[in-house]
């Protein structure tokens, strides 16, 4: 069974690799070196800056896991939701967009609360509020870049999206008791507990409410980095062409097709910015500059990381000697 489980990871792994490298391959194609062949001070400066203001977006990511994880009353300090946090974002740039970060972030949390239903949940949810102020958005957006393009099949796929999503989620919320009674009593109990913690949050407006704000204020400082980025590089993105591309783009890039979401980042700003009329090579320099700034970001996270692994080898070691004594 084990090395069964070992060959799936290892397909999806290479699967995920497979796609990461043909779409950076795509992106890499529109690139140009004329206007980055020397590199200064600017582009380091422009890096720095990035990997700051990314800093931050995971700070705010912190603190609106926090508002979800008091709805739920689970017992996580401010200081390690923001450590764990952190070091997810490490993990995200290795592992499927968000999926290998969340997973450690979920382990290290459930290890201190000791409630690992309930720290699912609150990582679930926390997504899904990030997920509804992404829709939000790109449910404004979309309708006018649709007009801007004049592209009636891009409006038929949109509604169509929109209401399979609806109906999609009214079938799920309607449906979930009856499904949920011929299923075994343990999965029966954290389906239970989930849609039991999903109300507890609806309950809560005084907490739900700023962590929707988070969430908008998240989206719109990505947003307004990528805009301003590619300004620099020699694009002219006003911040409402940001709005009408940039939301769809952090959606796909968001999906576990890639690694970190590197090539579909890319290839996405490039199709988007081409679709506006801006050159595509901008909008790869961009979204490197972006990825880039992610990983530098993602430093802090990783030596909290190792800090973890030595602070859980020194208590292996101080128990194995209270044993032995």
């Amino acid at each position: 069974m084990r090395v069964t489980l070992f060959k799936r990871m290892l397909r999806s792994r290479i699967l995920r690799s497979s796609v990461t490298l043909f779409l950076l391959a795509y992106a890499l194609s529109q690139f140009k070196l004329d206007q980055f062949r020397e590199v200064n001070w600017q582009y380091l400066i422009l890096l720095l800056s990035a990997s700051l203001v990314v800093a931050s977006v995971v700070a705010l990511g912190a603190a609106r896991w926090l508002l979800v994880v008091r709805v739920l009353t689970l017992k996580i300090s401010p200081c390690s939701a923001l450590q764990w946090t952190m070091i997810g974002h490490f993990f995200n740039q290795a592992f499927p967009s968000t999926m290998g970060g969340d997973a450690v972030r979920g382990f290290l949390a459930a290890r201190e609360s000791g409630d690992l239903p309930g720290i699912v949940n609150s990582i679930a949810l926390d997504r899904l509020i990030g997920l509804i102020a992404l829709l939000a958005l790109i449910a404004f957006g979309q309708p006018i870049l649709i007009g801007r393009l004049n592209d009636t099949s891009l409006s038929q796929v949109v509604l169509i999206l929109e209401v399979v999503s609806f109906f999609g989620l009214l079938t799920l919320f309607v449906l979930h008791k009856i499904v949920a009674k011929s299923l075994p009593d343990g999965l029966k109990r954290v389906i239970q507990r989930a849609f039991m913690d999903a109300r507890r949050l609806v309950a809560s407006p005084h907490l739900l409410v700023p962590a929707l704000l988070l969430s908008f204020a998240v989206h719109g400082t990505n947003l307004a980095l990528i805009t301003i980025i590619a300004n620099q590089l020699g694009a002219s993105v006003s911040f409402l062409d940001g709005l009408l591309i940039l939301p769809t783009l952090l959606l796909v890039a968001s999906l576990p097709i890639s690694i970190g979401g590197w090539g579909v980042r890319e290839a996405g700003l490039a199709v988007g910015f081409t679709a506006i009329g801006q050159p595509s090579s901008v909008a790869v320099a961009t979204s490197i500059i972006v990825g880039l700034a992610n990983l530098v970001s993602a430093i802090p996270g990783a030596a909290l990381w190792t800090l973890t692994l030595r602070t859980d080898h020194g208590n292996r070691d101080t128990a194995r000697s209270g044993d032995i004594t």
